[in-house]
């Protein structure tokens, strides 16, 4: 199944609250060499650089809005009503 891991905290993370809060973070000359992940829109509106990712489908696609509504029709909602969101990824 799908899992993540995350690197062990030590005293060089920095800590935000919330997407403003990690925008505004990274974006003064403290933050320089960062990496962060924040909402598209944050990114843009600070000038960060956003990375397209590979799909499993082989696509590099950024996360717009217009991808994210692409990734989203292969979307299916179970009998029970929850989401099964396996064919979004690879979408």
């Amino acid at each position: 199944g799908m899992r993540s891991q995350f690197p062990q905290i030590n005293a060089s993370f920095k800590g935000q609250n919330g997407s403003l809060g990690v925008a505004g973070y990274v974006s003064q000359d403290y933050g320089e060499g960062a990496i962060t992940y924040v909402e598209y829109s944050y990114a843009m509106k600070s000038g960060f650089p956003v990375v397209k990712v590979l799909n499993k489908a082989g696509y590099y696609v950024e996360p717009t809005y217009q991808s994210v509504a692409v990734a989203l029709m292969a979307a299916q909602i179970n009998p029970d009503l929850t989401q099964n969101l396996d064919g979004v990824y690879n979408n």
